[in-house]
């Protein structure tokens, strides 16, 4: 199981030589109270290859594998603009329970704020 050794799962395009066109990171965490988590650290897929529900299955092919090594949440962060992404996990029953914010204290962004 590729997700098990190495926490990745790639999807190739058969028709193309194989060529790697997507792939998403899983892994497990155990929180500070020992309660085990999935997290989706990161999903990608080529453009290209978008609206075919291939990013639909490589999610579901992690939930999946997650669930045999029995955690008990899985978590995503995905950011405020990725509304094709919120969506899909909607679909999936991801529920949102809390909101980050985040404060950009570069250099540059420090002096444009003064």
């Amino acid at each position: 199981d590729p997700l098990q050794r190495h926490g990745i799962l790639i999807a190739i395009d058969e028709n193309k030589d194989n060529e790697v066109i997507g792939m998403i990171i899983a892994e497990l965490r155990i929180d500070p109270f020992g309660t085990s988590e999935g997290y989706i650290k990161q999903v990608y897929l080529m453009e290209e290859y978008r609206g075919h529900g291939i990013g639909e299955l490589l999610v579901k092919k992690a939930i999946e594998h997650l669930q045999k090594i029995k955690v008990e949440k899985i978590k995503v962060n995905i950011k405020e603009k990725a509304r094709k992404a919120a969506n899909l996990y909607a679909k999936m029953h991801f529920k949102k329970v809390y909101e980050v914010l985040e404060l950009d204290i570069s250099k540059e962004n420090l002096e444009d704020s003064r």
